[in-house]
């Protein structure tokens, strides 16, 4: 009876909302029993890693881009020895002169918005991630409390 007295306690004095959190959070991941919950931190873990290195690839897109656009309108500038090492860094990079500044304009544009997706896709696996934390520390409280309890009824 103790146990059972002590689950429907924790449930009652659980805010309702944080409980039905946790539950979408299991039901989201597919998590069934406790060898699923306990994977669940490496597959975050697994996650964030993954993310973080398209988060990069992003990123040194976006440079590289933002480098051969500095140097194509350093290609056009009315200083002849700016544009002379501008082409010349040009045909370096295999990049022709003549490639439309505005397409890489657009696609700089475009790697920004995927950039910013990248980001947001972290903080939310992130954010799954600290509520995963708080779901195992409620959990384990719990049973830390249970074996209190039952170490008192057994006394």
């Amino acid at each position: 009876f103790s146990q059972f007295y002590t689950k429907i306690d924790f449930l009652e004095n659980f805010a309702t909302e944080p409980f039905l959190s946790a539950l979408n959070f299991l039901s989201d991941n597919q998590v069934t029993n406790g060898e699923q919950f306990e994977l669940l931190a490496s597959k975050f873990d697994d996650m964030i890693a993954e993310i973080k290195s398209q988060l990069v690839t992003a990123e040194d897109k976006i440079i590289q881009l933002n480098l051969v656009l500095k140097t194509l309108s350093g290609a056009s500038s009315d200083d002849e020895i700016t544009k002379s090492k501008a082409k010349e860094k040009l045909q370096q990079m295999n990049i022709d002169p003549d490639t439309s500044v505005d397409l890489l304009e657009k696609q700089a544009e475009a790697l920004v918005i995927e950039k910013n997706i990248i980001e947001d896709k972290l903080s939310e696996v992130i954010n799954d991630l600290r509520l995963y934390e708080n779901i195992k520390h409620t959990s384990d409280k719990e049973r830390e409390n249970d074996t209190v309890r039952n170490n008192e009824v057994k006394r």
